[in-house]
C-alpha cells in the first residue's frame, strides 16, 4: 500500500456486511467531488469517504461491535485493511440511507436523541462520580471482612405473616427447628430441615444480612419481610472471612466498593440537583400503583392512566406512571410478599428521579454537544442505517421459487440435522462454592443419584436427580451450547438456577435424531436461498457504489494504530473519543 489514495480495484474484497440484512435501483450518492470538510485534517482521521473523515475510534468501534458479538476464545487477530473495507463500506450505506432521509425518520431519530443523553450523563457520571469512587486499598480489605464473613442458620418461611408469627410462637415454645422447617417452611431449605451452611453474607438479601448478622448464636429473629414471604432465623455460628480467598476476589470486592462509593456520590449529586431542578411528586398516582397479587401468586402495579404523571422535574421533565409501573413490575419479578414489594417501590421511584436529573443536568451542561458525542451519535445513525437501508433498498424485490428452495435443500441436507436430545441429571444447591465441591465428587466417581438424594434441594431429589430428556436449543446461551457439546457423563461447569441456588448437571445419555424434513425447515431454507441471492446482489451494488464514489486512505494514518486500533502515541482516554457503543 503506497501513497495517499489507494486504487478502487484495491478494495474488491468479500463484503463484509451482515449477510442477515436484507435489492434494487442504486441511489444516488454524494458527489464524488465533496469538498473535504476541514476536520478531516484532525489528527487520528484514516480516511475519507466522499469527504466524510473515518477515525480510529470509528475502527475501535467496529472493532469492539464484533467483538462483542463473539465468545471469549474466538477473537482472533483481526485483518486492519478488513476492518476499514468494512468501515468504508457503512459509511457509504449510510450517505445513501441519508439522501433517501431515512435518517428522518421517527424510529432512528427517536433511538438517536435517547442515545445522545445516554453519552452526556455518562460524561456528567464520569466527572462528578466516577472521579471520586476510586477505592482505596484498606476500604477493600474491610469490606472483604465485612461481607465475606459467614453464618450457619436456620431459617423457616410462611407465606403471610400470621404463619410466620405461629412459627416463631412455636420456636419459642421449644419446638424442633429442623423438622419444623421440613413439615411447614415454604422456602427452597425445607428439605434441608431449613438449615442454610457455611453463607457469606454478600450472598444474602441485604434486609437478611442485616438481621442474621446482628444477632448471637442461638438467638431467634423474625418475621422479617423477605421475597419470599415472612421468614423467621436463628444462627448457628459465625466464621470470619477466609483470608486465603482474598487474593481472588480483591478484585470483585474493590469493584463493590467503587458501587458503594459511586451509589453514595449519586444520591448526594441527586440531593444538589434537586435545588436547581425542583421535583414534585402526586402521591395519589403513586398510591394507586400498589401491589396486586395475580391468580399465580406474583405481584404487579396495576395498569397506569396513560396521562397520569408521578413526578415533575424542573420545568418540563416528568416520569410518567407508565414509566414507573415497568420499573416496578421489573423489581417485583419473583417476590411474593406484599410487604416486600411495597417497601421497595419508594426505593424505585427514587432511582426513576435520580436518573432524570443526571440526565436534565447533563443537557444543561451542554454534554449531548460535545464533539465527541456528536462524532459517536453520527456512528451509531450509521449502525441504525445500515440494516434498514439493506432490507428496504438492496433486498426488495427478490423472489425465491419452490424449485429452488427443494434443490437447496436436498443438495444441503446435512445442514437440516436436528440436535440430539440429552437426559440430564440435576442436583441443586444454595451456593456456588456448593455446586463446585460436589461439581468435583461427581467427577472424581462418586454416585449422582446418591448425592442427588443427599444434597439437592430441588424437586428431582427423590428421582436421584433425574429430569428426564431435553432438547437444547442451538444458539439460545451457553448452556444449550454445553449441552450439546457435551458427551455422556460429563459433568458441566455449575451454573445459577432461575430462581435461588445453583445447578450441577451431568449428561447421563444422548440420542441423535435425524434430519428434519423439508416441510419442517422450509422457512430456514427460504431464508439460505434468500442469503445467497442478497450477498451477490449486494457485492454488485456496493461494486457500483464505490466506483462512483471518492475514497482516500490515509496510509500513515493506518501505519500508526496499535493492535487494539488504537494510536500507540496517544492513548484512548479522557477526551479521547467516544463511548463505543457501535
Amino acid at each position: 500500500m503506497t501513497g495517499v489514495m489507494r486504487s478502487r480495484a484495491a478494495f474488491a474484497l468479500t463484503v463484509l456486511v451482515p449477510a442477515w440484512a436484507l435489492a434494487a435501483p442504486s441511489v444516488a450518492a454524494p458527489g464524488a467531488g465533496a469538498a473535504v470538510d476541514p476536520a478531516a485534517e484532525e489528527a487520528g482521521v484514516v480516511a475519507l469517504v466522499n469527504g466524510e473523515a473515518i477515525r480510529a475510534e470509528d475502527l475501535e468501534r467496529q472493532l469492539a461491535g464484533l467483538h462483542a458479538g463473539a465468545a471469549g476464545g474466538e477473537r482472533g487477530a483481526f485483518d486492519l485493511d478488513r476492518l476499514l473495507f468494512r468501515v468504508v463500506n457503512d459509511t457509504l450505506i449510510g450517505q445513501e440511507a441519508r439522501a433517501l432521509g431515512m435518517d428522518e425518520e421517527p424510529s432512528v431519530a427517536d433511538r438517536v436523541t435517547r442515545r445522545r443523553e445516554e453519552l452526556a450523563i455518562r460524561r456528567l457520571e464520569r466527572e462528578e462520580i466516577d472521579q471520586h469512587s476510586v477505592p482505596e486499598p484498606e476500604e477493600v480489605r474491610r469490606l472483604f471482612e465485612e461481607q465475606y464473613r459467614r453464618a450457619t442458620f436456620r431459617v423457616v418461611t410462611a407465606y403471610e405473616r400470621d404463619g410466620a408469627e405461629e412459627l416463631r410462637e412455636a420456636l419459642d415454645a421449644g419446638a424442633d427447628m429442623a423438622a419444623l422447617a421440613a413439615e411447614r417452611s415454604v422456602d427452597p431449605y425445607r428439605l434441608r430441615g431449613g438449615l442454610v451452611e457455611d453463607l457469606a453474607r454478600i450472598d444474602l438479601q441485604r434486609e437478611v444480612a442485616e438481621t442474621v448478622f446482628a444477632l448471637d448464636p442461638g438467638e431467634l429473629a423474625g418475621p422479617l419481610a423477605t421475597d419470599l414471604g415472612w421468614s423467621v432465623f436463628r444462627v448457628e455460628s459465625f466464621a470470619a472471612a477466609d483470608p486465603e480467598r482474598f487474593p481472588k476476589l480483591e478484585r470483585t470486592v474493590a469493584s463493590l466498593v467503587r458501587q458503594r462509593k459511586a451509589a453514595a456520590r449519586r444520591e448526594a449529586l441527586a440531593a444538589e440537583l434537586r435545588q436547581r431542578h425542583p421535583v414534585t411528586t402526586d402521591e395519589a398516582v403513586v398510591a394507586a400503583l400498589a401491589p396486586e397479587r395475580l391468580p399465580d401468586g406474583r405481584l404487579v402495579p396495576p395498569s397506569p392512566e396513560p396521562s397520569a404523571v408521578v413526578a415533575r422535574l424542573g420545568e418540563s421533565a416528568v416520569i410518567t406512571a407508565e414509566r414507573y409501573a415497568q420499573a416496578l413490575l421489573a423489581r417485583w419479578k419473583g417476590v411474593r410478599n406484599v410487604e416486600a414489594a411495597r417497601a421497595a417501590a419508594p426505593i424505585i421511584l427514587d432511582r426513576l428521579i435520580e436518573s432524570e436529573l443526571l440526565r436534565l443536568e447533563a443537557l444543561a451542561r451542554g454534554y449531548g454537544a460535545l464533539p465527541e458525542v456528536e462524532r459517536a451519535l453520527h456512528a451509531y445513525e450509521t449502525q441504525l442505517l445500515v440494516p434498514r437501508f439493506l432490507e428496504e433498498v438492496v433486498g426488495a424485490g427478490i423472489e425465491i421459487s419452490e424449485e429452488e428452495k427443494r434443490a437447496h435443500y436436498e443438495t444441503h441436507r446435512e445442514s437440516f440435522r436436528r440436535p440430539p436430545r440429552v437426559r440430564i441429571g440435576q442436583i441443586t444447591v444454595a451456593s456456588r462454592e456448593e455446586a463446585e465441591r460436589l461439581a468435583g465428587l461427581l467427577r472424581g466417581g462418586t454416585d449422582f443419584a446418591w448425592l442427588a438424594r443427599q444434597q439437592s434441594l430441588d424437586a428431582y431429589k427423590d428421582q436421584g436427580g433425574d429430569r428426564g430428556w431435553m432438547v437444547p436449543q442451538m444458539g439460545a446461551d451457553d448452556i444449550n451450547r454445553d449441552l450439546l457439546e457435551a458427551a455422556v457423563g460429563e459433568v458441566l461447569d455449575p451454573v445459577a438456577a432461575a430462581g435461588e441456588g445453583w445447578l450441577v448437571l451431568r449428561i447421563t445419555d444422548r440420542q441423535e435424531q435425524g434430519i428434519y424434513s423439508y416441510q419442517e425447515v422450509s422457512g430456514n431454507v427460504r431464508e439460505a436461498v434468500f442469503g445467497g441471492k442478497f450477498e451477490r446482489r449486494l457485492d454488485e451494488f456496493m461494486t457500483k457504489l464505490r466506483e462512483r464514489s471518492e475514497i482516500e486512505i490515509r496510509e500513515e494514518a493506518l501505519a500508526a494504530l496499535a493492535i487494539t486500533g488504537r494510536r500507540e502515541e496517544e492513548p484512548h482516554g479522557e477526551g479521547g473519543g467516544a463511548p463505543h457503543d457501535g
